[in-house]
């Protein structure tokens, strides 16, 4: 992750851990209850996806676009 250069990568940065990582796939291959209800496919892993997919959730497709331009630097 050293020589990663992107423009999330520079203004987020890289927070996740190898178990992070880990934690989240043995989350997604055995799935609770409710996610196998929801038929959930995406799985967001630490903190700041979380926080952005829950308002990419609630807000419309133009802003969510503008946000990742911006955090994209492009």
């Amino acid at each position: 992750t050293d020589h990663i250069k992107t423009g999330t990568t520079e203004s987020l940065g890289i927070r996740l851990t190898a178990q992070d990582v880990a934690d989240a796939i043995a989350k997604a291959v055995e799935p609770s209850r409710l996610r196998r209800a929801i038929h959930q496919v995406h799985f967001p892993v630490g903190s700041q996806t979380k926080a952005m997919a829950a308002g990419a959730r609630f807000s419309p497709a133009w802003l969510t676009r503008l946000v990742n331009k911006r955090l994209a630097h492009s």
